[in-house]
């Protein structure tokens, strides 16, 4: 099975290049299940329903999302629908919604999609995401219940993104970081079996500090004020995501390629299968 996962959706320009290149992707890379991080993509902050929609239409089957889960208030009520979408697992239980859902592929295909969220620099009160993990991930993976299991660290610190890779090694078929929008060169299949990579990168225009306007994150950081409101950037977005691999047997990783598409970045074509 081959599996797509696409970094932060940052924003109009993010959400245009996915609609424009998502369709190919699927069709010229033979992929199964896309899962995105759809934290950023209205207007940088949050996932409004509206837009929850679009990215769904463009070909999207699972949207994880993140610290930024709570600033477009309408998310909630497609909580209470059930749809494809889950926020950090390790948020209060009091909070609406989950951490964990099961993706369908075109074929029928379970993927069980997992977030958490880091403790270093993120949300006060959340709990150890490595407790989490431990609770929720199999001690082995196998195939008895799912085909694939997919886990977003939605985290600031690479080490702390690193350290939970080699935690749930041979647990997963996919641990991928999130957040920090930029793309790290780090992209490996395991000794257990399991794909990772520190940070997937963005879906977004990268003439920006890290999605947003240059200009006003340059003011905003020179007088240590945080004002005025930050703005994201609105030229040629490129798209950041990876293509795992799954072996049908096991749903072990065969491989990890990196595919980036479009923008200012170098292009990353993986092969074909």
């Amino acid at each position: 099975m081959r599996i797509l996962f696409l970094g932060d959706v940052v924003g109009k320009s993010g959400r245009n290049c996915i609609a424009q290149e998502l369709p190919q992707i699927r069709r010229r890379y033979s992929i199964d299940c896309v899962i995105a991080n759809g934290e950023n993509a209205t207007h940088g902050f949050g996932l409004s329903q509206k837009h929850f929609h679009q990215l769904i239409q463009t070909g999207i089957d699972f949207i994880t999302l993140g610290n930024h889960t709570w600033d477009s208030p309408d998310i909630i009520n497609l909580f209470h629908e059930n749809a494809p979408l889950i926020r950090p697992h390790n948020y209060p239980e009091h909070q609406p919604g989950t951490g964990i859902g099961v993706a369908k592929g075109k074929n029928g295909e379970q993927i069980l999609v997992l977030q958490v969220a880091g403790m270093i620099a993120m949300m006060p009160g959340t709990k150890s995401p490595f407790d989490t993990l431990d609770e929720e991930l199999p001690q082995n993976l196998n195939k008895q219940n799912f085909d694939a299991i997919v886990v977003d660290v939605h985290a600031e610190f690479t080490a702390e993104k690193n350290a939970l890779g080699h935690f749930v090694d041979g647990r997963a078929s996919l641990l991928v970081g999130t957040h920090t929008h930029v793309p790290t060169a780090d992209h490996r299949v395991m000794p257990g079996g399991t794909a990772y990579i520190t940070d997937v990168g963005m879906c977004g225009d990268y003439h920006s500090v890290i999605g947003f306007d240059p200009s006003i994150s340059i003011q905003r950081q020179r007088a240590i004020i945080p004002k005025p409101r930050l703005e994201t950037a609105s030229n040629v977005a490129t798209l950041c995501g990876v293509i795992v691999q799954t072996d049908p047997q096991s749903a072990k990783a065969i491989s990890i390629q990196p595919i980036r598409i479009g923008g200012v970045l170098s292009p990353e074509l993986p092969q074909t299968p």
